[in-house]
């Protein structure tokens, strides 16, 4: 990108007298203002860009502690019906072997009524 400056000229009889260290330094403060301006830009750039990041990377997190919570929260009720199972079950295992209980008791005093049967 050229660089255009004013400058003052004097004339001199036949030729024209320019002050090169005006031109250089009104040269250099442009550019100095222009990579001022740039380094703002990309320093805001910058801090969008690392906000947005920061604001992402905290949803993702959310997002899997969500995840890790619900599969908890799966894996506390799957524990809890399966608790609740295995008391109904053993209740009904409880109630059968008093049942079988009563069955071989009954088979017990069968077995003695028929040993005291004798054929006449």
């Amino acid at each position: 990108m050229p660089y255009e400056v004013d400058v003052k000229i004097t004339e001199e009889n036949s030729f024209y007298e320019v002050d090169l260290h005006e031109t250089a330094r009104v040269i250099k403060e442009k550019i100095n203002n222009q990579a001022s301006g740039s380094r703002e830009l990309l320093q805001r750039v910058i801090q969008v860009q690392v906000s947005a990041d920061f604001n992402m990377a905290e949803k993702q997190i959310n997002q899997y502690m969500k995840r890790c919570q619900e599969v908890l929260d799966t894996l506390l009720r799957d524990r809890e019906t399966k608790e609740a199972e295995a008391d109904h079950i053993r209740a009904k295992l409880e109630d059968q072997k008093t049942a079988l209980n009563e069955y071989l008791s009954d088979l017990t005093s069968i077995r003695e009524s028929l040993n005291t049967w004798k054929p006449m």
